[in-house]
Formats: C-alpha cells, structure tokens, sequence
C-alpha cells in the first residue's frame, strides 16, 4: 500500500534529504506521518512548497516553463480502481472560464507561456454560469487573444461524447498541443469492463485512425485484479497493432 512506501521511504532515507509528499490524495496520509511534509494538491507544482532554491527544481524549467491551470476536480464516473472517491466523493465541480482567463493571465504575467490545463476530468469540465463545456471553454480562451505559444490538455476520458470535435479542434489550431493524452487504461474489453471504463477498444482504434497530426499518448494499467493472462495478452496485441507515440503503464 501507499502508506507502508512512505514508511519505508521514509526509514531508509538518509537524514541528509527531506521527504515530500504530494498528490491529489496526500492529505488523507497526514494524520499516520504527523511529521512529515505534506503538500496540497492546489500547492504541488509551486516551487516554494518544497522550501529549496528555485535553482535546484526541474531544470528543464529554465527551457520552457510550463504553467498549469486546473479548470476542475471531481469525477463524475466509478472506476473501480479509482481511490479518488474515497477521499473527496464523485462530483466534478468547475472553475468559471473567466478564472479560468485570469489563471492564466497570472502565468503570462511571470513569463510563461505554456499552458496545460488540469482536472481530475477535464472533459466533465461545465462552467458553473452558462454551462460552457471543455471545447467551448478552449474556443474561448483562443479568441481572448493571449499571449500563449501553446495551450496543453491533461489526460481525456477516450469515452468523451465530443472526442472527435475536440481533436478536429486541436488539428485545426496551431496554438493547441499536437499530443493528446488518452486514459485508455486497457485494451481488453472485458478488463474495460471490470474497470467500469465506458469505452471499448472499437472506440479507441476509431480515436487512433482518426488522428491525423495528433499524436496519441496512452495511460495503461497492467495487473487490475482479475486480470488474467489472456486479457492481459489482449491489451499487449492492441498496443503492437495500434503501435502508439507513447505509453506511460501502471
């Protein structure tokens, strides 16, 4: 489990280092390690939070600083291996586009000019006003004439009713990150299944053939319990025919 790593980190680290944990469920581990670092989900990517010279932190930073804008959290959906809901529940609540604009004129303002935007589900993203959706929202932000070299999306649900729209959108700007990160997770339908995933490998080789300048990145998670050799065989063979950009496995 995640606590008994952090305890073994945590007696083999040699006093020389500190330890820092961070995450989108950090916090539920504060009250086991009462004297460790904690840091917030809202505070993991500022430089301060980790108390060291700016100097010593990601040096590809000095490169390209990325800037990240979270548009929303919460997930609507019941992935069965999913421990999010267990900590803050299933409701995706959404920022407003015009904070939204705001975050990220604060990013422009410090000199950063790629900007990502994050969310547990950024396709659940529903601007509490009007209602706006993620394609709408991304129009909106491309018409407010920013000062952005590229506008970066977090991981999307391959399940997204507007997939498709969402990646003519991306092929057609050329402010908009050419990679698209999917959480495909598997592709074994019936392990699709246990997941409680809402799509099938159909959808994911229609997503890839329809792909034109895109370039598709892939989460996928090997070992979900129940998972049986077979099944397992079936998500290696999809990865060999679609023969994907990248992959980042679990």
């Amino acid at each position: 489990s995640l606590s008994q790593i952090i305890d073994f980190v945590y007696k083999n680290l040699s006093s020389q280092y500190k330890l820092f944990i961070a995450g989108c469920d950090a916090l539920f581990y504060k009250e086991f390690f009462p004297n460790l670092n904690f840091i917030e989900d809202s505070k993991k990517l500022e430089k301060t939070s980790y108390q060291i010279p700016h100097t010593n932190i990601v040096k590809a930073d000095k490169v390209m600083p990325l800037g990240t804008v979270q548009i929303q959290t919460g997930c609507n959906n019941q992935c069965s291996y999913c421990a999010f809901p267990t900590f803050k529940g299933h409701k995706s609540t959404s920022k407003t586009k015009e904070e939204i604009v705001s975050d990220i004129k604060h990013n422009i303002e410090k000199n950063i000019y790629n900007i990502t935007l994050t969310g547990l589900n950024i396709c659940q993203y529903s601007d509490p006003n009007d209602n706006t959706n993620l394609i709408e929202l991304i129009q909106y932000i491309l018409n407010q004439k920013l000062n952005i070299d590229q506008l970066s999306l977090y991981s999307i649900d391959p399940a997204y009713d507007k997939i498709f729209e969402l990646m003519d959108l991306i092929e057609s700007n050329k402010t908009l990150s050419k990679n698209l990160y999917l959480a495909t997770q598997s592709g074994s339908d019936a392990v699709l299944k246990k997941m409680n995933r809402r799509h099938n490998s159909a959808k994911m080789q229609a997503i890839i053939e329809y792909a034109k300048k895109i370039k598709i990145r892939h989460d996928f998670i090997v070992g979900h319990p129940g998972e049986t050799e077979e099944e397992f065989k079936e998500t290696y063979d999809f990865i060999k025919k679609c023969g994907f950009n990248m992959l980042h496995v679990f």
